[in-house]
């Protein structure tokens, strides 16, 4: 069955007519994964077409934000109310152990952790146990200085992780990672009038990694385990307030409330090769989606809302950047909000901190 075909399956059969709040893929076989606005989950196969769902993995109902796994059995579930951690191989009375706490989504580590950014709350750490209680800790001592909207985890073919988040007006941290220690130093990097808002990884066995503001200001950080100055850069003409970006070794994806934004070989010029940064003009699709995942470098997710899903090939746009032709063979594309769209280089004065934390156990 085509990933067309498994998308509209899983909207049409997704419980009580739920919308789709968050999109991915399934991270047990190959095929998707959908977390729901009343607090449930629905895993798709490619080999079987069949979905399964997997009801009130929110214990308070709350749309799903965020959902990570660490082998065959740890998956761990976010919402604004709660963050639940789930052993499926446990029995049913015993696999879930809850954090009473919102939280802007969950990420797995390399090493084998859920990570978990809480605002102002700091970061929540886990490590998956089949004991209980589950093992809980929470940074401290924000300072105000640290605000964990969205968090990425770095990790080096040596195996070096390190966690770097965005901290709205604070700009951006990263901070290296070593489980749940007993403290954390966090390095943070801003200017004046920043409110970063996304962060990503760019590539396996990278430190690389990039940041954006809800002003499209992008932040360009090629290891982030050093404190060395991001290249900056603003995307002018962008239509709407940013709140998400992506990018594979070779493409930058942005998005906005009121379009995608795709610039096609950007990120392999600035971050690995070196050379004079062109100017080139994005493909633009003018959609106004509340959600954005990367599926294996190959396909793009777009939650659109509505219990709307769109699936877009990056084959596709590599096609569409190559052509020479007009108009565009890829029919919703903008091309006037194309040309209006334009990377400026900035030269801001940079402002850095450094916060050690320490970690507290929280309650199940």
């Amino acid at each position: 069955m085509s990933r067309t075909r498994l998308i509209a399956k899983t909207i049409d059969g997704s419980p009580a007519g739920a919308d789709i709040t968050w999109a991915g893929s399934n991270p047990f076989e190959q095929g998707l994964s959908f977390g729901l606005e009343n607090g449930s989950i629905v895993f798709t196969s490619d080999k079987t077409g069949l979905w399964t769902s997997y009801p009130q993995m929110s214990p308070s109902g709350e749309a799903i934000n965020g959902l990570a796994v660490i082998g065959t059995h740890s998956l761990a579930v976010s919402t604004r109310a709660e963050v639940s951690f789930i052993q499926l191989d446990l029995p049913k009375d015993c696999r879930r152990a809850i954090f009473r706490g919102g939280a802007h989504g969950v990420i797995a580590t390399k090493s084998g952790y859920f990570v978990s950014p809480l605002g102002p709350a700091g970061l929540l750490v886990v490590k998956p146990t089949s004991g209980d209680p589950q093992p809980m800790n929470v940074t401290d001592k924000n300072e105000g200085q640290l605000y964990f909207s969205r968090v990425a985890a770095l990790s080096d073919n040596k195996g070096k992780e390190i966690l770097i988040f965005a901290n709205r007006r604070n700009g951006f941290g990263t901070s290296p990672f070593n489980g749940d220690e007993g403290g954390r130093h966090v390095h943070t990097m801003r200017f004046e009038g920043i409110d970063v808002i996304d962060v990503c990884a760019v590539a396996p066995n990278s430190h690389a990694a990039i940041a954006i503001s809800m002003r499209a200001e992008v932040l360009w950080i090629r290891d982030a385990s050093r404190h060395d100055d991001p290249l900056a850069m603003r995307l002018s003409g962008v239509d709407g307030p940013v709140y998400r970006v992506l990018a594979t070794p070779r493409h930058l994806f942005v998005l906005s409330s009121k379009a995608l934004y795709v610039w096609t070989d950007l990120v392999e010029h600035v971050l690995f090769n070196d050379k004079a940064v062109p100017s080139p003009s994005p493909l633009v699709l003018p959609v106004k989606a509340v959600g954005m995942s990367l599926i294996r470098d190959e396909y793009l997710l777009l939650v659109m809302g509505a219990n709307a899903v769109m699936s877009l090939a990056i084959s596709d746009f590599e096609r569409e950047s190559a052509a020479d032709t007009e108009p565009y063979s890829f029919a919703i594309l903008s091309p006037e909000m194309s040309q209006q769209t334009k990377l400026e280089n900035l030269s801001p004065r940079w402002q850095f901190s450094d916060v050690e934390q320490r970690l507290m156990a929280a309650a199940k």
